[in-house]
């Protein structure tokens, strides 16, 4: 049976049992909301946060806080922010205020999406942050500065989305970029440069939501992708190409989100779509088709 799962953003979703909750502004939480009163802290720029609009939230191994935004990395220990930025005097500073995404490795650092940055990797124990930057001279430096999504597979290595050059994957044990880009001659290929999000499931695959052509999921084996991409005259293929938002459920279901074409349920066996769309005569369907991200809640 398909578990609870909580849609974050613009989507809502009650259907076999599978209760997708939105969590939209002031919305209840149903069954919770009905037997326990929730209570909310409000945390602003006057609380010294950075920023108003945060694009990333970590909680880390040691339960810090880790908050990325437009105008810095922020850190939160239950009392007080403490605000990472980019100094220009200071080579160990954080390369670029615009932080779009945060991951933990298990050695417990972090490693820093940033937009026109690089990859930044915060070292803890010597409390600065190493760069990883585009460099047009060298084939192993990272193929963009223009990151979107940092993800860690179970082998260590670092998966980066970038917003207009495909994938790249970092071995932090020899210092090598691999990358991964579209090659219209070869159909094992990324489908394309322009990457959404990135995300990794129980099984450690990889699976990787495109702009403009669907969804990939990388073979280990073969070190290619397949694709999966909407085709109208199949009704069991993905709803729509551009994919927003990945997220796999505590049954091991794995959940796409897309831009005006709702919520797609994958069948790994079959490996088929189910969709889940706004219907304007059904008031437990989707409240709308623009998905920006999933999440499971305790109700399952």
């Amino acid at each position: 049976m398909v578990k609870a799962v909580n849609v974050i953003g613009t989507v809502v979703l009650k259907e076999l049992r599978c209760w997708l909750v939105l969590l939209f502004l002031a919305a209840p939480v149903f069954s919770f909301a009905q037997t326990q009163q929730l209570h909310f802290s409000h945390l602003g720029t006057a609380n010294g946060l950075s920023e108003l609009n945060p694009n990333s939230i970590l909680q880390d191994s040691r339960g810090f806080i880790w908050i990325g935004t437009a105008d810095g990395l922020n850190r939160y220990d239950g009392y007080k922010f403490r605000v990472f930025r980019n100094d220009v005097k200071d080579t160990t500073s954080i390369a670029n205020n615009y932080v779009k995404d945060i991951a933990e490795d298990h050695e417990g650092n972090l490693w820093i999406a940033t937009v026109g940055g690089g990859l930044n990797k915060y070292d803890r124990k010597a409390n600065r942050f190493h760069r990883f930057m585009h460099d047009a001279k060298s084939l192993n430096s990272i193929a963009s500065n223009f990151i979107s999504k940092v993800v860690i597979d179970d082998y260590g290595k670092i998966w980066v989305s970038t917003q207009h050059d495909g994938v790249d994957v970092y071995d932090p044990f020899n210092g090598i970029f691999k990358h991964y880009r579209n090659n219209p001659g070869d159909p094992n290929s990324l489908s394309d440069n322009e990457i959404m999000t990135i995300a990794r499931d129980s099984h450690n695959n990889i699976w990787i939501g495109t702009v403009n052509d669907g969804l990939c999921l990388y073979d280990r084996r073969k070190g290619s992708f397949v694709s999966f991409k909407h085709n109208s005259a199949d009704k069991n293929s993905l709803s729509g190409n551009k994919v927003t938002a990945i997220y796999e459920d505590s049954d091991g279901h794995v959940w796409i989100g897309t831009q005006e074409t709702g919520l797609n349920l994958y069948d790994a066996k079959k490996q088929t779509f189910r969709h889940f769309m706004h219907d304007a005569k059904n008031s437990n369907s989707l409240i709308n088709n623009s998905i920006q991200s999933i999440a499971e809640d305790d109700n399952h």
